[in-house]
């Protein structure tokens, strides 16, 4: 019952996020964190970031002290090289990956 509250949660922030987006390639493009999550990383120790103006995936595993492999594990990121202002991403603690 808790996971499904976060998945909820984060589905509503997305939805919310994808509103205010400028481009539909954008909406398109961008991951869901709610559906993205891996199904294989614990959940209680799991943080949300949301993507800023000039973030890259480099700096932000850099800020959140966690490896770029395991931010796009934990987000089943396709198109790694692509994220997008205002995306929320699923940052997992550092002894989970």
């Amino acid at each position: 019952m808790k996971n499904n509250l976060w998945i909820l949660m984060l589905a509503v922030l997305f939805i919310a996020g994808c509103s205010t987006m400028g481009s539909s390639d954008k909406g398109v493009a961008a991951s869901n964190a709610a559906n993205n999550v891996s199904n294989d990383m614990p959940t209680s120790k799991v943080k949300n970031y949301k993507i800023q103006k000039g973030d890259t995936l480099w700096k932000i595993a850099k800020k959140e002290d966690v490896s770029m492999a395991c931010i796009e594990k934990a987000n089943n990121m396709k198109d790694k090289a692509k994220i997008y202002t205002g995306e929320v991403l699923v940052i997992p603690a550092k002894e989970d990956c």
